[in-house]
C-alpha cells in the first residue's frame, strides 16, 4: 500500500437538511434507508480533518460552501485518518493509514482508539447490511469497527492504488484510484470478491490527501479532491453512472482533505440563509446593498439577520430586517457571511464572496521636446492622465538613464502632469512614464518618447564698441554684446591690455549689451579684449579692439596750440607738422 502524502485528517459533519416527506417505519434501518432522494434542499454541515500551511485540524463546512472552514478542535493520529464514515447512531469511525480503528467525538474532534488494525486507505459503511468495508494494498476487507479486526474479501485486480471506497443507499460499492498524471477512474467494486470494474473517466487526476463521501439523504457522491496538476483542492460531485466529476467550489486555504464523511438520517429544521447584493462588482468606497429576503424557515419565521463583513466569526451588523448596506475602502475579495435566527433560536448561515474591483489607470502618453542640449532643463507632460474609476494617481518617470524616479503625486484623474529633467551627457534617451492609482493598481509603461541631447554650444564672439584713440588717465566706456545658441544667460570678461581685467560680469540675457569703463596710466597701443561665457561654462573666442593712447612729450598743456590751429587752420604748416610727428612717436 502506498503511503498518502498528507499528515492531517479532515472530518466534515453535515447537518442533514432534508425535509422528510415519507418515512417507512418497518424498523430502525428502514426508517433511515427510505428517506426520499430529492434535490439538495438544505445546506449540510460536515466534519473533517484538514491541513495546509495556513490551517490544520478538525473542521466543519457547508457542502455548498467549502470555501468557509470552521475549526472545532485539533486532533492527531499516529499517521493520519485515511477514511471515515457514520453509522446509524451517528457515530463517526475512522481508520488510521498507519493502522488502528478510532471513534471521533464530533463535538470537539477528540480521537479515541478502539483497537489495532491493518493500515487502510479508505473506510465506509454499507447501510443495507450494516457492514463496514475498507481498502488496503488494493484489496477489499470487511472491518469490525468494535475491535479493529479485518477479514480479507479479495483483490481489486487493478494496477493503480485504490484510494477510497464509498457505499450508496442501495449497497453499491464504489472506489477510485490514484494517478500522478492523467485522470483517475471510478470503479464499481464487487463486495463478494473485491474485484473492481471501471465505470468511467472522472475528468480529474486525484492524488493522496483526499477522500470521498456519500450524502445518503440526497443521493449525492462527493469527492474532496486533491489534484495531480497542482490545482487548488476542491469539492466535487461525482456521477456514479459515468464517473464524470464537476467542481462545486474550492476549499478555503487550499487545504488537503481526508477522512471525509457525511452524517445522515435526521431532517434539518433550521432556517435557510441566502442573500443577494448589488452592485455585483462594486468599486472601493461604493455602497453595496445586501438583501436577505431569499432566506426562509419552513417551520417558523426568521427574527434576526446578522452580517459578518470579513468572515472572521464576528457579526458586525444585526437587524430584524433582511436588508443592509456596507462598503469596502480597498479592492479585494471579501467573504461575507449571513446568519439568520428563527423564532426557536435555530440558525442558518450562508457565505458569498464580494469582489471589490479596481481598474488600472490608462497607459499615459509622453509629450515634449525631441532635441535638447546637455545641462539644460526640459519639461515633459502627460496630458491628461485618466483613471477609469476616477481615482487619484501617482506617476513614475524613466528618463532613460537607468534609475526611474520614485512615485510622485498623487494627481487627480484628468490632470495634466508635468515634470522636468536635465541630462548631463549627450546622447539619445527614451523617456517613459507609468501611472499607479491610490489602491496600487498600475498602468503599463508608456511608449518611449525619444529625445536627442547634444553637447552645449559656446556663445558667439562678442562685438566691442568704444573709442580707439584715447587720452591717458581718462576713463572711457566700452560696450560688448554676444549671443548664445541655446539662449543661455551670459557673463562677460574684459581684458584692458594693461594687466588689469574686469573679472566675470553678469549674468546678462543672451543678446543683451554689457558696458564697462577703464582708464590707462600708460601710453601706446593696447588691445582691449572681451569674451563671453554661458551659464554652463562654455566660453566664446575673444573679441578685440585696438586702442591708441598718444604720447604727450614735454608739452603738458596743448590748449594754446589747439586754439591756434582751430582759428588758423591753414596757417603754420611747419609747426603743425612738427607737433604731429612728435605725438606719433609716443
Amino acid at each position: 500500500m502506498e503511503k498518502k502524502s498528507f499528515t492531517f485528517f479532515v472530518i466534515v459533519l453535515f447537518i442533514v437538511p432534508t425535509i422528510v416527506s415519507a418515512i417507512q417505519t418497518t424498523n430502525d434501518n428502514d426508517c433511515l434507508l427510505n428517506i426520499p432522494q430529492t434535490s439538495f434542499l438544505r445546506s449540510h454541515i460536515a466534519y473533517a480533518f484538514a491541513s495546509s500551511e495556513n490551517f490544520s485540524g478538525f473542521v466543519e463546512f457547508y457542502l455548498d460552501d467549502p470555501g468557509n472552514l470552521s475549526g472545532s478542535g485539533n486532533s492527531t493520529f499516529p499517521g493520519f485518518c485515511a477514511g471515515a464514515d457514520f453509522d446509524f447512531e451517528g457515530n463517526l469511525y475512522c481508520v488510521d493509514y498507519a493502522g488502528g480503528i478510532y471513534v471521533i467525538n464530533i463535538e470537539d474532534g477528540t480521537v479515541t482508539l478502539i483497537g489495532s488494525s491493518i493500515g487502510m486507505n479508505g473506510l465506509c459503511f454499507d447501510t443495507t447490511s450494516s457492514t463496514w468495508y475498507g481498502t488496503s494494498s488494493n484489496c477489499l476487507y470487511v472491518v469490525d469497527v468494535t475491535s479493529g479486526a479485518t477479514t480479507l474479501v479479495g483483490s481489486h485486480g487493478i494496477t493503480n492504488t485504490m484510494i477510497d471506497v464509498t457505499c450508496d443507499n442501495d449497497g453499491n460499492l464504489y472506489g477510485y484510484d490514484v494517478l500522478w498524471s492523467g485522470h483517475s477512474t471510478l470503479y464499481s467494486i464487487d463486495k463478494s470478491t473485491g474485484q473492481a470494474t471501471p465505470i468511467g473517466d472522472m475528468g480529474y487526476g486525484f492524488v493522496y490527501a483526499q477522500d470521498g463521501a456519500y450524502d445518503r439523504d440526497n443521493g449525492i457522491f462527493y469527492v474532496a479532491g486533491y489534484f495531480n496538476d497542482g490545482t487548488q483542492s476542491a469539492l466535487l460531485i461525482c456521477d456514479t453512472q459515468t464517473g464524470a466529476c464537476t467542481i462545486e467550489d474550492y476549499f478555503q486555504y487550499g487545504v488537503f482533505i481526508d477522512g471525509f464523511a457525511i452524517p445522515f438520517g435526521s431532517p434539518d429544521t433550521s432556517p435557510t440563509a441566502d442573500f443577494t447584493f448589488s452592485p455585483v462588482h462594486p468599486l472601493p468606497g461604493e455602497t453595496v446593498f445586501f438583501n436577505a429576503s431569499l432566506s426562509y424557515d419552513l417551520n417558523g419565521y426568521i427574527i434576526l439577520y446578522q452580517w459578518d463583513w470579513d468572515n472572521d466569526g464576528e457579526y458586525e451588523d444585526a437587524s430584524p430586517n433582511p436588508t443592509m448596506t456596507h462598503s469596502w475602502a480597498y479592492p479585494g475579495s471579501y467573504r461575507v457571511a449571513l446568519r439568520v435566527t428563527d423564532n426557536t433560536s435555530l440558525t442558518g448561515r450562508k457565505t458569498k464572496t464580494v469582489n471589490v474591483i479596481n481598474t488600472s489607470p490608462m497607459t499615459p502618453e509622453v509629450s515634449g521636446p525631441s532635441t535638447g542640449t546637455v545641462n539644460h532643463v526640459y519639461t515633459f507632460s502627460l496630458n491628461p492622465v485618466t483613471d477609469p474609476d476616477g481615482d487619484s494617481m501617482y506617476v513614475k518617470w524613466d528618463w532613460g538613464i537607468g534609475n526611474p524616479s520614485e512615485w510622485l503625486g498623487p494627481y487627480p484623474s484628468g490632470h495634466t502632469i508635468e515634470e522636468s529633467n536635465v541630462w548631463t551627457a549627450a546622447g539619445t534617451y527614451d523617456i517613459r512614464a507609468k501611472l499607479k492609482d491610490i489602491y496600487g493598481y498600475e498602468s503599463n509603461w508608456s511608449e518611449p518618447h525619444e529625445v536627442t541631447i547634444n553637447e552645449n554650444n559656446p556663445p558667439s564672439t562678442p562685438d566691442i564698441t568704444g573709442p580707439n584713440r584715447i587720452k591717458k588717465d581718462v576713463y572711457y566706456l566700452y560696450r560688448a554684446v554676444a549671443a548664445d545658441p541655446e539662449g543661455d544667460d551670459l557673463f562677460y570678461f574684459f581684458d584692458w591690455g594693461d594687466g588689469i581685467t574686469s573679472g566675470w560680469l553678469g549674468p546678462y540675457h543672451s543678446g543683451g549689451t554689457t558696458a564697462s569703463h577703464h582708464s590707462w596710466n600708460t601710453t601706446g597701443d593696447v588691445l582691449v579684449k572681451v569674451k563671453a561665457k554661458d551659464v554652463w561654462g562654455s566660453e566664446s573666442d575673444w573679441g578685440i579692439i585696438d586702442v591708441q593712447i598718444p604720447y604727450s612729450n614735454s608739452l603738458r598743456d596743448m590748449s594754446f596750440f589747439e586754439w591756434l590751429f582751430s582759428h588758423f587752420p591753414n596757417a603754420f604748416p611747419v609747426l603743425r607738422y612738427l607737433l604731429w610727428n612728435n605725438m606719433k612717436k609716443i
